[in-house]
């Protein structure tokens, strides 16, 4: 099976095999975005799933295929989400908010601290695993269910903002 990233440009990267693939995550990742930081979100999926259009128009979440991670290797923090039942990797005490950017043409957003559960390193490894075996990665991690989206007078709350909207001002990383 193939499989592919998909970066926050919409470029659908193919992986041909995990060698390859562990390149192109560390060099995705240490990556300086328009923003300012490394923070940035990346979607690994079979190549049959990778369609970019879903990442920018069905909710950011690749129609619920695949592995999502959310990384900032500056302050060595990852969010990892189990697109299939949106379960969240854990294997750290919840840490400060990273702002990723998750789409070129979209403002950077705000991931809650309470999401941003695993170690970069870990994250590089759940990709591996996942690419490997084709399922949810299980290697030095628990998964969670989601905490609840409260509604808010603007629609559902959206996890990925502190704040309901666009973090704005300076990175709470550095």
């Amino acid at each position: 099976m193939t499989y592919v990233m998909i970066d926050h440009l919409a470029y659908v990267r193919e992986l041909p095999g995990l060698e390859a693939a562990a390149e192109i995550f560390d060099e995705a990742v240490r990556s300086i975005l328009p923003h300012g930081c490394s923070g940035q979100a990346l979607w690994f999926c079979r190549s049959d799933e990778g369609d970019p259009s879903k990442v920018s128009l069905d909710g950011y979440n690749n129609g619920g295929k695949g592995l999502r991670v959310e990384i900032d290797i500056d302050v060595d923090r990852a969010a990892l989400t189990w697109l299939p039942d949106e379960s969240i990797a854990v294997e750290l005490p919840p840490g400060d908010p990273l702002r990723v950017m998750w789409f070129l043409d979209a403002p950077v957003i705000t991931i809650p601290g309470t999401t941003v559960r695993t170690s970069a390193a870990t994250a590089r490894r759940a990709v591996i695993e996942y690419l490997a075996t084709g399922h949810r990665p299980s290697t030095g991690i628990t998964w969670i269910a989601p905490e609840p989206m409260p509604a808010t007078d603007h629609g559902p709350w959206d996890p990925r903002h502190t704040d309901g909207g666009p973090m704005s001002g300076p990175s709470p990383n550095r």
